[in-house]
Order: structure tokens, then C-alpha cells, then sequence
């Protein structure tokens, strides 16, 4: 995850890991 946008549409897709990312 390189682009804040890519963060975004993995959190949607991985909201467990979103924690992780975000």
C-alpha cells in the first residue's frame, strides 16, 4: 500500500488488517 487511496479501497476490502494499515 504506497497510495493513500490504495490504503482506502484495502481497508474496505480487509477492514481487519484496515486497523493494522490505518
Amino acid at each position: 500500500v504506497n497510495s493513500q487511496n490504495d490504503a482506502r479501497a484495502f481497508w474496505v476490502q480487509e477492514p481487519e488488517k484496515g486497523e493494522l494499515v490505518a
